[in-house]
């Protein structure tokens, strides 16, 4: 799969899918606020961090705020609904990880064999801490509806055969729509020693960075339907299965139903609702044949729309005018009649496509693309260094200026996570930034390489992590300083080379 499909879906989709409705998707209700803080503090005293990401997404379903508090702790990231990911891909992910000293698992929380895997992986993990800790803290967090309530689920079915842990085990509450946790939640696990998992409100940040992101989040359920509305988001949709050419594989499906292959009767009616996971139930055989049937006219439907399409996806008419089309063939293949009212008829077809491609139907796909290594020459200019006035003439070779002060401060310790403020300064149109590293009157200076590295991989997250072109946006903030604690042993995505 071409990495060009992004390129296309926002080329193509232009006004019709990117800024109608409000262009940004932000969704940041009260409890969310509040569940943040909750989770700041608690994180301090946490032993280790299970943090869920959805498979689909492993990026952009990264809560971008509390990744600075998580790089000092002990984490494990969970890819949760692998079964809805794309297997061909999702090995590349894992790789990416490992590749960035992170620790990370691919699993289905439904799944008694993932969970005792990813158990397997939080044991080895605490092992130095359980020897000398009575009672262990395994925090759970993670975006709105990753399954993270499933994950402590499953944990407390199997508890009783990893950890010798005793009483009654309290459930977490689960459902398929953002936001059914809102408070936390602690649950113990097991004893000799204690260990208490505890459970946290899914917590999105107060603005979503950019327009794709929220869209990917809304698509796989992270975001309620109505901040975006089901027709954009089935437009969405429709433009990345385009691009993407996936209904041309679809075509040996058309011919079986030209073949007049078919299980059900057209008196038996859709249940799709039964799919999703809190109102899924046992579908009998017919039930079970319905579905493929539908799921085969549905994708019948986008094939011979995509395959009869003559214009350029990346055209913002062309493509609209396609997925028009696909939006009257999808009506017939859901059976909804015409003589439905437009807006109504165009709503249930696309809370019917939704569903499909959440409960994974229309087969696995992953949104996120696979990050490619980009260099970045970076230069830090150490200012309290007199030696190096002279050298101004090197300074133009490269990307990025950071100047570099070393500073006392009146308190005997600085925490490590709270060492490095950083803050973009000058024109906008160059990348220069400030750098202000804090030691206490007890703290030990090392000047080493190990030093080095945590300071680049801070000054590399804040440049990433999009926060210094927030501060972009209002000419008051240029200089505004921000605490950045990545260290060199948990820097995901960071890969340093030295000439």
């Amino acid at each position: 799969m071409s990495k060009g499909w992004s390129k296309i879906v926002k080329k193509g989709l232009g006004e019709m899918g990117f800024n109608k409705g409000g262009g940004v998707v932000n969704w940041f209700p009260g409890h969310m606020a509040a569940a943040t803080r909750a989770i700041r503090d608690r994180l301090k005293l946490s032993d280790l961090v299970i943090e869920v990401r959805d498979s689909r997404i492993p990026i952009s379903s990264v809560n971008t705020d509390l990744q600075s508090v998580l790089a000092t702790k002990r984490r494990v990231i969970a890819l949760n609904k692998k079964d809805l990911a794309n297997p061909n891909i999702m090995h590349k992910w894992v790789q990416y990880f490992e590749d960035n000293n992170q620790d990370c698992l691919l699993i289905n929380a439904h799944s008694k064999n993932s969970v005792q895997k990813l158990l397997d992986l939080v044991e080895w993990k605490l092992k130095e801490v359980i020897s000398r800790e009575p009672t262990l803290l395994v925090m759970v967090i993670g975006v709105p509806n990753v399954g993270k309530s499933t994950v402590i689920n499953s944990i407390h079915q199997i508890a009783s055969t990893r950890f010798p842990a005793q009483g009654k085990k309290k459930r977490a509450t689960v459902g398929p729509l953002p936001g059914v946790t809102q408070d936390i939640a602690g649950y113990k696990i097991a004893h000799q020693p204690s260990i208490y998992v505890l459970d946290t409100p899914g917590v999105l940040v107060p603005s979503i960075p950019d327009i794709e992101t929220g869209l990917k989040l809304a698509l796989t359920g992270s975001v309620k339907d109505s901040v975006v509305g089901e027709e954009r988001l089935a437009q969405y949709l429709l433009a990345i299965l385009n691009s993407r050419s996936t209904p041309l594989h679809w075509k040996h499906l058309n011919n079986r139903r030209l073949e007049g292959v078919r299980y059900y009767t057209k008196d038996k009616e859709a249940r799709l609702k039964d799919l999703l996971p809190k109102k899924r139930k046992q579908l009998n055989d017919s039930d079970v044949l319905y579905i493929e049937d539908l799921v085969t006219e549905v994708q019948c439907a986008l094939y011979v729309t995509l395959a009869d399409f003559d214009g350029n996806l990346e055209d913002e008419n062309d493509l609209e005018s396609l997925i028009e089309k696909q939006f009257l063939a999808l009506q017939r293949a859901f059976k909804i009649p015409p003589n439905k009212a437009s807006d109504e008829a165009r709503t249930m077809v696309s809370k019917k496509f939704l569903t499909l491609f959440r409960t994974g139907k229309l087969g696995p796909f992953t949104l996120d693309d696979v990050p490619d290594a980009v260099n970045l020459d970076l230069l830090i200019w150490d200012a309290c260094d007199r030696s190096k006035d002279g050298d101004y003439f090197s300074v133009s070779s490269y990307q990025v200026l950071v100047f570099l002060c070393i500073k006392s401060v009146p308190v005997p310790y600085v925490k490590t996570e709270e060492r490095f403020l950083v803050g973009r300064i000058g024109p906008k149109e160059y990348r220069l930034y400030r750098c202000i590293v804090r030691y206490g009157y007890h703290d030990i200076h090392k000047d080493d390489q190990e030093f080095e590295k945590d300071l680049v991989c801070s000054i590399t997250e804040f440049i990433r992590s999009g926060r210094s072109k927030l501060n972009d946006l209002e000419e008051k903030n240029d200089g505004k300083m921000t605490v950045v604690g990545t260290s060199s042993t948990n820097s995901e995505g960071i890969q340093m080379y030295e000439n």
